[in-house]
């Protein structure tokens, strides 16, 4: 894994937002190291995902996030993204990684998907409100 082969990424730290309670357990799985590890289980869609992070990445004074999620779910990460942490300074780059799961065997998310979200993210841009 990234973690154990290369040093930059053991110094890293990773952030999970997630709905899903045994997220510890797969990234432990997969080398992150337990002490670069921080785990929110707040969120339960995208927007939230992001929004209830921001104020931890604000904090910390982050000035890039690398979001990584699969490519079913890139192109709407990236908005989300993009909409609330870019309204508070910080820049994002999305990286898409594969995945056997698609909805309705689609490669990508609906458009209408990412305009909704990208609704929420902008009025929460706006007002801090979701």
């Amino acid at each position: 894994s990234c973690w154990s082969l290369n040093p930059l990424c053991a110094s890293l730290p990773v952030y999970v937002s997630s709905g899903h309670s045994n997220v510890q357990e797969v990234m432990l799985g997969a080398g992150v190291p337990n002490s670069r590890l921080h785990v929110d289980l707040h969120a339960v869609d995208t927007v939230t995902n992001f929004t209830t992070m921001t104020a931890e990445f604000e904090k910390q004074r982050y000035e890039h996030i690398l979001v990584v999620t699969s490519g079913y779910h890139a192109r709407r990460s990236a908005t989300v993204g993009l909409l609330t942490l870019g309204s508070r300074g910080i820049m994002t780059s999305t990286l898409s990684v594969p995945s056997t799961r698609y909805a309705n065997g689609s490669r990508n998310e609906s458009g209408m998907r990412v305009a909704r979200d990208a609704a929420r993210a902008f009025m929460w841009a706006l007002t801090g409100i979701d």
